[in-house]
């Protein structure tokens, strides 16, 4: 059946010819009547067979008559995509808004679009906000509706659909799914038409391939030209054929690495128009950078030869680009990563406390495994029907994840000795390793992040935190105020390499003492170290420092504080034996890092100018 013959607004059939639409898919046709007649229905066809056209037309059928949309979808890369589907009818006057913010926030502005875009959980939202134009709505479309199915989202978009029957029961309900065995139970739930079919405008065939061939389910066989190597082979044949290709890798340095490697094969096969065409979407990736990155520019270079990577390391304009140019068949070729997904309950340590993953935003900074907080860029959802698996370790809250999801593991191997009388045995530890979750056993350690001790504040200036005491005095009657007169040690200072040396200073010659002695043994005629000991104490963590030389030349520099004690014993132990740098302090920025050496060197290093010069560190 063609568009034409439908008898909708001429300019309705005019922008679908522009979009190369003429005419409606078999499953279409049936479900079109209901659909343009304000019926509701259940569509369950396979993907790509044209279930949002059937809504597209039925919302704008009821918005000529003067009706109002509402269209909810599981994920927010599905709303930016229906909400830029639908900017294209623009010009019938139609507004279009998008909403997937803020779940207890109220927008007025949406009153006033004719459709609203919006996820699941923010119509739920804007259903418990109780809004008056909600009312007004005359078709509910919902998409991807056999995640009613799902343990997460199901139970929200099931409830959404019963608010809104119930706040509106004359709206048309269009409830579109995938081919699924029950969904005329569906059908009979929402009081709709039910439209099923299997149709798919291409033939989905599964297949192996092997030594320049590929063995079908079906028993066909196809051959694959070569092309040096069996992937360039693969996507080149399907190029020639007029097709595009998927590749999906493990990691995303191999999408970089693939999508370079395909780029120097298939772009002999790219024909002028498409050339300049992808030229001019790669300077204008380029230019659209706020902060050009080394990432943006490899993108750039593998799009101008028609391919592209797609991994979690792109910004979201930047994946915009490269699904909007693949989805118009300028870009023959994406390769990229399974999306791996944490439940999303799971806590993330960020700057602003721990958050929940799924109310993380672009611009949070969160505590990654090295102990560092780095800037979220974007932020990406998918729904997942299949098991989770539940991890839980000492010290840590249950993560649930997919299988296939990364986690890092220590490595631990028994080591023994046995010889001469003499046994023994440890356990040594080799670097971690990521691996699948689904691969990890009872028994196995996991890493989790140790988050620094220091924090950004305004203006990048690090703070390291010290402790989070009240310093008080006492009166003869046990009641305790703030200490009239003693200054007490800062709960942050300024953590720069001033600091740094004093800490690697206090790794090499520092001691405490249980009443809260912190000091320093050094030589006594190391006189700039003990000007740069006493200055620090006094401008940094305001203490009174003292000085006693005793007998041999050797000199104490010390002040008093339980506090500052309390923290250098926790984090770099007490005694010699037991002196470390946290593990956190040598992941710290390099200038950090040349600080601590610094003070451990002139603590424990010493240089002989004997033949040959050697320079030694004795701790």
């Amino acid at each position: 059946m063609r568009i034409a013959d439908l008898g909708l607004d001429p300019r309705i059939v005019e922008i679908l010819k522009k979009q190369g639409i003429e005419e409606l898919y078999p499953p279409q046709v049936d479900a079109i009547g209901p659909a343009l007649l304000g019926e509701n229905l259940v569509l369950a066809i396979p993907t790509a067979s044209g279930k949002s056209l059937v809504a597209y037309l039925a919302i704008l059928a009821s918005f000529l008559r003067g009706g109002k949309a509402l269209y909810i979808v599981p994920l927010r890369a599905l709303a930016a995509e229906k909400y830029e589907d639908l900017k294209e009818f623009e010009e019938l006057g139609l507004k279009v808004g998008i909403s997937v913010g803020d779940y207890d926030s109220i927008d007025p502005s949406l009153e006033k679009f004719d459709v609203i875009v919006a996820t699941s959980e923010r119509a739920d939202s804007l259903l418990r906000h109780r809004l008056n134009w909600l009312q007004a709505l005359t078709v509910v479309v919902a998409d991807e509706v056999h995640l009613i199915n799902d343990a997460d989202r199901g139970p929200t978009l099931e409830i959404t659909l019963a608010k809104l029957r119930q706040v509106n029961p004359k709206a048309q309900v269009l409830a579109l799914s995938a081919t699924i065995k029950n969904s005329d139970q569906i059908a009979k739930w929402l009081e709709a038409e039910h439209v099923k079919s299997e149709w798919r405008p291409v033939p989905l065939k599964e297949g192996v391939y092997h030594e320049g061939l590929v063995h079908f389910v079906d028993k066909s066989i196809v051959e694959i030209r070569d092309r040096g190597d069996d992937i360039s082979g693969l996507v080149a044949d399907i190029m020639l054929s007029g097709g595009q290709a998927l590749v999906f890798v493990n990691t995303r340095r191999s999408t970089e690495a693939l999508a370079k490697a395909l780029g120097t094969h298939l772009r002999h096969e790219l024909d002028e128009k498409k050339k300049e065409h992808l030229g001019k979407v790669a300077e204008s990736l380029s230019a659209a950078q706020d902060e050009p990155t080394s990432m943006g520019a490899r993108l750039a270079r593998c799009i101008e030869n028609g391919v592209a990577f797609h991994n979690a390391g792109l910004t979201n304009a930047q994946r915009a680009t490269v699904e909007k140019e693949f989805r118009k068949g300028r870009i023959s070729c994406i390769v990229a990563t399974p999306t791996l997904c944490l439940h999303p309950d799971t806590m993330i340590t960020t700057t602003r406390g721990p958050v929940p993953i799924s109310k993380i935003r672009q611009g949070d900074m969160v505590l990654t495994h090295n102990g560092r907080f780095r800037k979220v860029l974007g932020t990406s959802h998918r729904s997942y029907a299949g098991r989770l698996i539940e991890i839980k370790a000492d010290g840590m809250l249950p993560i649930r994840m997919t299988a296939g999801h990364r986690v890092l593991r220590n490595l631990q191997h028994r080591y023994g000795y046995h010889a001469r009388g003499t046994s023994w045995h440890e356990i040594r530890r080799t670097a971690p390793e990521w691996v699948r979750a689904v691969q990890l056993r009872v028994g196995d350690q996991v890493l989790s992040p140790i988050e620094c001790p220091y924090t950004m504040a305004d203006g990048g200036t690090m703070l390291l935190k010290v402790h989070d005491q009240t310093f008080t005095g006492r009166n003869q009657f046990g009641s305790e105020f703030p200490h009239p007169t003693a200054k007490a040690v800062p709960k942050e200072v300024p953590f720069d390499r001033r600091v740094a040396r004093f800490l690697g200073l206090y790794a090499a010659e520092g001691f405490t003492g249980r009443n809260g002695v912190v000091g320093f043994a050094i030589a006594t005629y190391e006189e700039e170290l003990t000007r740069f000991i006493t200055a620090t104490m006094t401008d940094v963590f305001q203490a009174v420092p003292k000085v006693i030389d005793s007998t041999r030349h050797r000199r104490r520099v010390y002040c008093c504080s339980k506090a500052l004690a309390s923290y250098l014993d926790e984090q770099f132990g007490r005694r010699a034996p037991n002196k470390h740098f946290p593990e956190e302090l040598v992941n710290a920025p390099l200038d950090i890092v040349e600080g601590l050496l610094r003070g451990l060197w002139e603590g424990d290093g010493n240089v002989r100018l004997s033949e040959p010069p050697t320079a030694r560190l004795n701790t």
